[in-house]
């Protein structure tokens, strides 16, 4: 893995202005503008797992922070072959939801039941359904993004991204048959 900008690649949804199949200098920017290296990026091909631990947010006066929430994105493109699975824990002595949720991207093609456009992707009876392959277990727990080998959809719609409130530690599995990527941070309102 190494640090990286967004975005990660020329075509990544994430840090661009990708719009569908034409191509990411006419759309409307998504997260673009952030500075420094927020992603982590595969140097090759493969299966990377990253863990997260000892997650905690402290006030400006020293104290623990409540009610905050962290978000964590696909940050280059899941293309055939290809997925990232996101894991969340939290403490036992935590009361809240225990939900790593989907984060809707918040583009005017996104529904309730496709909140990423086609970033993630699942082929019924020989047709691409967008969404279709972002899934949830565990209780949800664990939110999947995958794309079966035989999809080939070009430009993505979309970036799957998760939240949850103050989970202890978040692991990210990264399965690039390219290369893969993650970003991670806090979620603010």
């Amino acid at each position: 893995m190494r640090p990286s900008p967004l975005p990660t690649w020329e075509n990544a949804f994430l840090g661009n202005s990708c719009v569908g199949s034409t191509d990411c200098s006419t759309g409307t920017p998504f997260y673009t503008g952030i500075p420094g290296d927020p992603a982590l990026y595969q140097k090759g091909a493969g299966t990377t797992t990253i863990t997260i631990t000892g997650i905690t947010v402290i006030s400006p006066l020293g104290t623990p922070a409540t009610g905050w929430e962290v978000v964590a994105a696909d940050a280059e493109s899941t293309d055939a072959s290809e997925s990232i699975s996101w894991t969340a824990s939290w403490p036992a002595t935590w009361s809240g939801s225990k939900n790593l949720n989907i984060l809707n991207n918040g583009e005017t093609y996104d529904t309730l039941s496709d909140p990423v456009g086609n970033a993630c992707s699942s082929v019924v009876n020989g047709v691409v359904v967008s969404g279709a392959g972002l899934t949830t277990s565990n209780n949800g727990q664990t939110v999947t993004c995958a794309v079966p080998s035989s999809v080939s959809i070009g430009l993505k719609t979309g970036a799957a991204m998760v939240w949850a409130t103050s989970p202890s530690s978040l692991t990210m599995t990264l399965v690039g048959n390219g290369l893969e990527a993650i970003a991670f941070g806090l979620l603010l309102s």
